[in-house]
């Protein structure tokens, strides 16, 4: 309810987001059809900046919740709610901003930094809490990261579409926070400090690079990025089938987890944090395929007091992966 309060009226459309939505619809106008991708340079070569054509698109998205049935995410994630509700679990729904909302302002000059940009977006959160749906509204902490740039290093990668160290730990500082304030916490048996964490660095290719024109790729190598590494004693730390947690979503629960350095990604940083297990779940194609995987889990689903469903916002809005009734 607090959160519900908090977003009406904060994101509203006016003449400030009109002239955004002009500017960026221009740039994706002037793109070749088949180029996903495109680059802006900042004031230094460590401050380029590569964009995704889909996560601009969801930024010109109109109502979220007024596309066809196979598109509305609202009645599948309501529908999901209801099935975990009859087995004794909660669902917590966190959809993870894309970059080009964070990054308004590198994307579109002239934009200011603090702008919200993305009306629809923040609508569809606010419609998913008044419906009844439990979610955490990350987007505050990621604007707030963004003060603790130090270039090259930014709350998401340069040349992906992912979040880099500093984006996932304001994200999972939250997501811990609340996790522990669940009633059921108390009697989890939750293990602070059973693991342990070790700073280290990964070279990753960005994932946006493949989606620029030949000739431009070799401009963008890859970058070394700042990375953490759980353990369980000696050994990489991985959440066994009988955690009471399941995360589950996109690529933003695989990333650092069980790719790059790996045990390093949201679901370790989770157990790390709450001293509870986590089981992760990641669909590479797409966060609304997950849940149908999930479904499939039924002895897993025994020990679970908590599903944390955590994908790209962007699949809100015309997502290629359809959201299938269950």
């Amino acid at each position: 309810l607090q959160a519900l309060a908090s977003l009406e009226g904060s994101c509203p459309a006016n003449a400030e987001t009109a002239k955004f939505r002009s500017a960026l619809e221009k740039t994706l106008g002037k793109l070749p059809k088949e180029q996903n991708a495109w680059a802006t340079a900042g004031a230094s070569p460590a401050e380029t900046f590569l964009w995704f054509r889909r996560n601009a698109n969801y930024l010109l998205a109109d109502k979220i919740t007024g596309q066809d049935s196979l598109h509305n995410p609202l009645p599948r994630l309501l529908e999901l709610k209801h099935y975990l509700d009859s087995i004794g679990v909660q669902l917590l729904v966190v959809p993870v901003p894309v970059k080009e909302e964070i990054y308004a302002e590198r994307l579109v000059a002239g934009t200011p930094a603090d702008l919200c940009v993305n009306p629809a977006g923040r609508e569809f959160t606010r419609e998913m809490l008044a419906a009844g749906l439990d979610v955490l509204d990350i987007y505050p902490a990621l604007m707030a990261a963004k003060a603790g740039d130090e270039p090259p290093h930014f709350s998401y990668q340069r040349y992906d579409t992912h979040w880099s160290l500093p984006g996932m730990l304001a994200a999972m500082e939250q997501l811990a926070a609340r996790v522990t304030q669940y009633s059921w916490y108390g009697d989890a048996g939750a293990k602070p400090g059973s693991l342990n964490m070790q700073e280290t660095t990964t070279l990753r290719e960005g994932d946006l690079v493949a989606h620029l024109p030949d000739a431009e790729k070799a401009k963008y190598p890859a970058d070394t990025l700042p990375a953490m590494k759980i353990f369980k004693g000696a050994e990489p730390y991985k959440g066994g089938k009988n955690a009471p947690i399941l995360l589950m979503g996109d690529s933003f629960t695989g990333v650092f987890e069980s790719v790059d350095q790996k045990s390093g990604g949201p679901g370790s940083l989770l157990a790390y944090a709450t001293g509870l297990d986590v089981q992760v779940l990641t669909s590479w194609g797409g966060g609304p395929g997950v849940y149908h995987r999930m479904m499939k889990m039924k002895k897993d689903m025994q020990s679970k007091r908590l599903v944390v469903y955590m994908m790209t916002a962007r699949d809100f809005w015309q997502s290629p992966m359809e959201w299938d009734a269950l």
